[in-house]
């Protein structure tokens, strides 16, 4: 038994050295499609822990969720409570009143290690605070207040108990982030004041996903039912599901690139199998069992799959970190997540992969006859050599045909992973090139620069109408450098409006039709329910006022769906314009009044003179409190600012004479140098568009590309192991008068045919795709223009006909058999 072993692991190792070449191949497929593997798993988890970041940013606190007027002995209680897995305690002192801060809510507040943790404020640098005189900011305030560092000084108002401002020493910070609604400031316990004595608690449990229930149930056994709770959103299961949806692409091409491995893999170690199947006949004739030979078999299969998933995990470490930065790079503070479960994951989904693959060609091994083998062998005698006549060029290119056709699966397979990486790709390229940047500028830019508002753009607060971002002398500078051609300023001003019966009717007709289904999809948005439910109710609307001049005027008259847009008439002040949106019979689909109709605003009426469905950067930014449900008008500047004097403008449009101008650039740099101006040019709107769509086409191409490489490898392994296994085979036939000149031509047949039947394939298939499902996708999308073009199978062609033939030709010169009994020796070894 030992000799056994011995005569078997000499022989396996022998064969091992003898087939370095197919070894390499078969790492360098594994490595791939484990860093295809690692890299989308990194990009999946990535996306989703920043998507899940943000969301937690937005709402405030990471547990799962907040108990308030909480006593120190419900506290205890709750700290003890079997189910929770941590909570943490604060107390809420007051708001933050600096004029630095701007309005923006900012609160005070004493808090333990865990809660701070919780709230996501957890000093990154120094510590909390634990003496009076101690506070910890977030880098957002620490700027507002002088960009100011730890030990540095600062004066906060707040309610404290002598009720005036008071200094403190900086003792901790972190990375504020523009997300939060609220920002928050640590001070000690000793700044809490007198009669604060409930606690805020922030609770996670163990386990679980019904957290209300589970709420619920904590608070009635511990007896403190009727405390203010606050559930985190963020836990909510349908917001967990859109959040796994935005991932869903990177699962299918986790899934398609786990597909091509079972593909690839299989034709590979089948060929290995079938390849070796000499080897495995002689292990059987020493006494191989069949555990032995699957262990064998395994043993050798397993050493290249974990070698291969070794080099893949290190690459896709490294190219899943540069992916990141490429799709999702454009997005603010983007954190790159690498766990050990994804590299777990990844390494184990492969060698799953692999071991399905190695069923089949075990279950060949074990099942071989070594009786027929031996008779094969032995069958013909070589020493006697034998003249026929050699055989014609149609006769040559008839066996190349019938060639192909003795290992059908084996080839058909091969052919369809060539054919559909080639046809993807073709559509990937016409997906990509139908991205129209004209469409896309004329929608969401209608000058060079736009400068807006900050109180519109900001994620905290509500729009101020009378802010002070554009001011008169910012705008007088502008004008000043005799570089602007056009300027046009919006204005924006929320009113009520009485609903003609017309009106009313189109209001509640477009949002009610298709069964409610707008009604549906505003559902969460409880505001603009109540909104529109009062409007129902009262009968009249909440309206937004737009003052507009200038390009906003001209670019507004491009839009028009129903009426006559008359400057002259339009500039008198007698005239409004109304909102509606393009596409359908005005009657049935513009919610707002009709053309011609009378809308009082504010004691005077205006008659309607056009519907505009205007572009976006007029109507985007925050809508003003209590307007989440709204129509909208607009009319001429000088009419708006007689009706609302006080007003200042949200938005400044202008256009440069020659672009790009360093007089307007240096006004904004003056202006701009505590980064508080928002400023949207051009050029950059487009440089952003052409980042996204590249990001959006990214992961595409490289599984496309990846596939298309798979196939290539695959098919050099099928060429080669196809000529490799049939040595024996080109012998006879030389035995039979064949030169090798004629063997070298029925080569280049086989490899003509294989160039035909996949580009032949291939373009039928592109065509129809991109035609049909190509076609009908760009079409759908409003970015897009359907432009027809084979372009990656025009240049793949060459390379595919060059493949076919030039490999063939190439592994039979260096494997050309020299001498009949020399080769028939290497054969049966």
């Amino acid at each position: 038994m030992k000799n056994n072993k011995q005569m078997i692991k000499k022989l396996m190792n022998r064969n091992f050295k003898n087939h370095l070449l197919r070894n390499f191949l078969l790492i360098a497929v594994v490595s791939v499609i484990t860093l295809l593997v690692t890299a989308l798993r990194i990009l999946s988890t990535t996306t989703y822990k920043n998507m899940e970041r943000n969301y937690l940013e937005q709402y405030g606190n990471a547990a799962h969720g907040v108990v308030s007027g909480i006593s120190e002995v419900e506290y205890e209680k709750i700290e003890t409570y079997e189910k929770i897995s941590d909570c943490g305690k604060s107390i809420y002192i007051g708001e933050g009143t600096n004029s630095e801060f701007g309005g923006r809510p900012t609160e005070v507040r004493f808090a333990d290690q865990i809660y701070a943790e919780y709230a996501l404020a957890l000093p990154e640098e120094g510590r909390m605070p634990t003496h009076r005189n101690e506070i910890a900011l977030d880098s957002t305030i620490l700027k507002e207040l002088g960009n100011k560092q730890l030990g540095d000084k600062v004066t906060l108002s707040f309610p404290n108990k002598d009720n005036t401002n008071e200094e403190f020493t900086v003792v901790g910070s972190w990375n504020g982030s523009d997300l939060r609604a609220k920002r928050v400031i640590w001070v000690s316990e000793e700044m809490v004041l007198e009669g604060s004595d409930t606690y805020d608690i922030a609770i996670t449990f163990n386990r679980g996903k019904d957290w209300n229930s589970m709420f619920s149930k904590m608070m009635k056994e511990l007896d403190i039912e009727g405390k203010e709770l606050v559930l985190n959103s963020v836990y909510d299961a349908s917001l967990r599901s859109s959040m796994g949806v935005e991932t869903m692409p990177y699962k299918v091409g986790i899934l398609l690139v786990l597909i091509c491995e079972l593909l690839v893999l299989y034709n590979i170690i089948h060929i290995t199998a079938m390849t070796d199947i000499k080897l495995y006949g002689r292990l059987k004739i020493v006494g191989a069992t069949d555990g032995q030979l699957r262990y064998v078999f395994l043993r050798q299969i397993s050493i290249i799959t974990i070698s291969g998933i070794v080099i893949g995990l290190g690459m896709g470490s490294i190219i899943g970190t540069f992916l990141v930065d490429s799709i999702l790079g454009r997005l603010e503070n983007i954190m790159v997540y690498q766990s050990s479960i994804d590299f777990f994951t990844s390494a184990l989904m492969i060698l799953g992969v692999a071991v399905l693959c190695c069923i089949k060609p075990i279950h060949f091994i074990c099942n071989i006859n070594t009786d027929e083998l031996l008779q094969s062998t032995n069958s013909h005698d070589y020493n006697k050599k034998t003249r026929r006549a050699a055989p014609s060029i149609s006769s040559l290119f008839q066996m190349s045909i019938g060639n192909l056709g003795r290992f059908k699966k084996r080839n058909t397979l091969t052919f369809i992973m060539m054919v559909v990486a080639l046809v993807v790709l073709s559509g990937i390229y016409v997906i990509e090139q139908s991205f129209d940047i004209d469409k896309y500028m004329d929608e969401v830019a209608i000058s060079n620069y736009t400068i807006t508002e900050k109180t519109a753009v900001t994620s905290w607060g509500d729009y101020n109408s009378q802010g002070d971002t554009i001011s008169t002398e910012l705008i007088n500078d502008l004008l000043n450098t005799d570089e602007i051609s056009e300027k046009g300023t919006l204005y924006m001003q929320d009113t009520a409006v009485v609903l003609s019966d017309v009106a009313y009717e189109n209001i509640t007709r477009y949002y009610e039709k298709n069964n409610g289904e707008i009604l549906d999809y505003m559902a969460q948005n409880y505001a603009w329910i109540d909104g529109y439910e009062r409007m129902k109710t009262e009968h009249q609307c909440t309206a937004i006022i737009y003052g507009i001049d200038g390009v906003v005027t001209d670019r507004i008259s491009e839009r028009v769906v129903d009426g006559i847009i008359d400057k002259e008439k339009f500039s008198s002040g007698d005239y409004i314009i109304a909102q509606g949106s393009i596409g359908g019979d005005f009657e049935e689909q513009q919610p707002n009044f009709k053309v011609g109709e009378l809308v009082e605003i504010d004691g005077k009426k205006y008659e309607v003179m056009a519907i505009v469905d205007a572009q976006y950067p007029i109507i985007e930014g925050k809508e003003m409190s209590g307007a989440e449900f709204h129509i909208d008008f607009y009319m001429p500047n000088l009419t708006f600012q007689i009706l609302f004097p006080r007003n200042t403008p949200k938005k400044f449009f202008f256009n440069t004479k020659n672009g790009k101008s360093e007089k307007v650039n240096a006004i904004i740099n003056k202006y701009n140098q505590d980064d508080e101006l928002q400023i949207i040019t051009q050029d950059s709107i487009e440089k952003n568009y052409k980042d996204e769509t590249r990001a959006a086409t990214l992961i595409q191409k490289i599984i496309a590309i990846m596939m298309t490489i798979i196939g290539i490898v695959n098919l050099i392994n099928l060429i080669f192991n196809s000529i490799n296994s049939r040595k024996k085979e080109f012998v006879l036939m030389q035995g039979l008068g064949m030169t090798k000149k004629q063997l070298a031509t029925m080569l280049l047949f086989e490899g003509t045919n294989m160039a035909a039947i996949i580009l032949v394939t291939s373009y039928f298939l592109s065509i129809i795709s991109i035609t049909t499902v190509v076609k009908f996708y760009i079409e759908s999308q409003w970015t897009a223009t359907y432009s027809f073009s084979l372009a990656p199978l025009i240049v793949m062609t060459p390379f595919i006909i060059l493949l076919s033939v030039g490999i063939p030709l190439v592994i039979w010169k260096l494997t050309a058999p020299k001498e009949i009994a020399d080769t028939l020796n290497d054969a049966e070894l």
